[in-house]
């Protein structure tokens, strides 16, 4: 009995580290903060590693299969960009390929961001300094537009965020609610209550030996208090209908006429456009308010109208 205690003890020992992989600390990494309007918080980490894989989860990169439905309130997972099962996990660590030639940079298409909101506007927010402090990584793109990929420049992608110019964006979303099957990144899943559906994200990438972004800084702005600024015309009018054109196209923008007495008469939302008509069919003359609410802007712009 004696033996046979000792046999088992010691097979017991000599199997049990082969059962165990050690945990390994990828190239890179780094940890993106999710909140939604009501506060609460959720968060992912995303990175990259040469031994990495882009199409499976990375057991010894820490990364661990989320199985069960998203939170039908807020959560965010992430999954392998390559992945055909679609694995979630809290952590995913990319592939990468290395530059042939100086500044030897990395391309690595990390992760796509799956967000489950209730309560919206989502506020996005990272490290904007841990990207600044290796060259290579100051063109880190976030963007829900698939046409990053598929544009023959990623520039030419509908939004995307200069990851490297601002530590936080605010997004609403309402590109993706309005027209959700137009390109967006649109992930079929399971989530608590609602069964299976789809929901909005973020590609996560970091381009190839591209300094497009180290040199501009349109997004520093994301999430401003200027009020979104253009003109309205004609104004004053008889017409049926009036142009609202903005300075910049903001990815979408809820415009709103009101009567002097705060009744409003007219609601519309627009997507990435810069001159927006308003229909003011009917209206007796006198003067209106429009008010222009900017996904790029917490402070909404008003213009006076009138109506001959």
């Amino acid at each position: 009995m004696k033996n046979l205690l000792f046999f088992i003890t010691a097979t017991t020992i000599l199997c049990f580290p082969g059962a165990v992989q050690a945990q390994q600390t990828p190239q890179f990494q780094m940890t993106i903060h999710f909140e939604d309007a009501v506060g609460n918080i959720d968060s992912v980490i995303v990175g990259y590693d040469e031994e990495a894989s882009n199409e499976e989860l990375n057991f010894q990169f820490g990364e661990s299969q989320i199985t069960t439905p998203f939170d039908n309130i807020f959560e965010v997972r992430a999954v392998h960009n390559f992945d055909t099962q679609r694995r979630m996990s809290k952590k995913i660590i990319g592939n990468y390929e290395a530059a042939l030639e100086p500044p030897y940079c990395i391309a690595a298409s990390i992760a796509d961001l799956i967000i489950s909101a209730k309560h919206y506007p989502v506020t996005v927010r990272y490290d904007t300094a841990l990207l600044n402090s290796e060259y290579c990584r100051e063109n880190t793109i976030i963007s829900p537009d698939t046409y990053i990929f598929l544009a023959p420049s990623w520039q030419d992608a509908r939004i995307y965020y200069c990851a490297s110019n601002t530590n936080k964006i605010v997004d609403n979303f309402d590109y993706y609610f309005h027209q959700p099957e137009d390109s967006w990144l649109r992930e079929e899943t399971e989530v608590e209550g609602e069964g299976v559906t789809y929901l909005p994200g973020y590609y996560f990438v970091i381009f190839f030996n591209d300094d497009y972004c180290a040199t501009i800084s349109d997004t520093e702005d994301i999430d401003t208090t200027t009020a979104p600024s253009g003109r309205l015309y004609p104004n004053p009018t008889g017409e049926s209908s009036v142009i609202l054109e903005l300075n910049e196209p903001p990815p979408s923008a809820n415009i709103s006429l009101y009567d002097l007495n705060g009744r409003r008469l007219r609601q519309l939302t627009s997507f990435l456009q810069q001159s927006i008509s308003i229909d003011i069919e009917g209206l007796p003359a006198g003067a209106y308010i429009v008010e222009v609410i900017s996904s790029k802007s917490n402070k909404p712009g008003y213009y006076k109208l009138i109506r001959q």
